[in-house]
């Protein structure tokens, strides 16, 4: 990386790696996509999980409370690990009758099992909503 301008020495850095864009390799779709970052970074940490173990409310010097979430270290999750669950998701979905191009809808926070599952309607071609 390197400073944005180097006449401000308290700037912005900016990175200097120039990626094609995913058109340049033929990727087309999400699943292309993903299916290309597994092909390429299989067994670096993809996803990353903590385990909430509650919440302490605290209150600041000038009165202004609020809560501070607990968590547990995290745990990391490879490529092809998250791959393999994309897959396993993305055929259970079919068992029940999921198809391609019928929209589904996701009601979930955000976890990781959330984008595991739009994942897996992206690999068999199913609009989320």
């Amino acid at each position: 990386s390197k400073l944005e301008d180097e006449r401000d020495p308290y700037g912005c850095y900016v990175r200097q790696v120039h990626h094609k864009k995913p058109e340049e390799n033929g990727v087309k779709t999400m699943d292309e996509l993903f299916r290309s970052a597994v092909e390429n970074f299989g067994e670096r940490e993809c996803y990353g999980v903590r385990e909430a173990f509650g919440e302490e409310v605290e209150e600041t010097s000038s009165g202004k409370v609020f809560k501070k979430m607990n968590l547990g270290e995290y745990r990391w999750s490879t490529f092809n690990e998250i791959n393999q669950r994309v897959d396993d998701v993305s055929k259970g979905l079919l068992s029940l009758g999921v198809r391609s191009k019928k929209p589904v809808i996701l009601l979930a926070e955000t976890r990781l099992e959330w984008i595991i599952t739009a994942q897996a309607c992206f690999r068999i071609n199913v609009p989320g909503n």
